[in-house]
């Protein structure tokens, strides 16, 4: 099932740049946090780009709807969502978080973080964790 799906994912980016048309735009990807938070992503925002040795990098912008989270400035807000720009090398098993918007319910910009490259393992059991395993076709 994960093969078939990781196919058509594929099949989409290679025809994107043909159809902008025919990709909807946020697709839930079953991967929800212990707090209940649900993870989806966007072929239109998802490229294939060349890595420096050869190997071939997936960027992702992943959305996340939150029931509650606390803002960088204490407040607690409700049904907002995140943003998070992903970086996934298959061939290598690491991932890379390099930035990070939190949105209000209102759609305000109330967080913003900007990460250095830095590749590492992906946390079993986390949302980037079953982004990984999404997007790279690992169990």
């Amino acid at each position: 099932m994960r093969f078939v799906f990781l196919f058509v994912i594929l099949l989409l980016l290679n025809t994107a740049s043909h159809s902008q048309s025919i990709i909807p735009d946020w697709i839930e990807t079953g991967v929800v946090s212990s707090t209940g938070d649900t993870s989806f992503f966007s072929l239109k925002y998802m490229t294939k780009v060349p890595g420096v040795l050869g190997d071939t990098l997936i960027k992702a912008w992943i959305k996340t709807k939150f029931k509650r989270f606390v803002g960088v400035n204490g407040t607690t807000y409700e049904d907002g969502e995140q943003k998070t720009l992903y970086w996934f090398n298959c061939a290598s098993g690491k991932m890379a978080i390099t930035k990070d918007l939190r949105y209000s319910q209102a759609g305000e910009l109330v967080d913003s973080k900007d990460y250095p490259l830095k590749w590492d393992e992906p946390v079993p059991e986390t949302v980037g964790y079953g982004m990984y395993s999404l997007f790279c076709n690992k169990k």
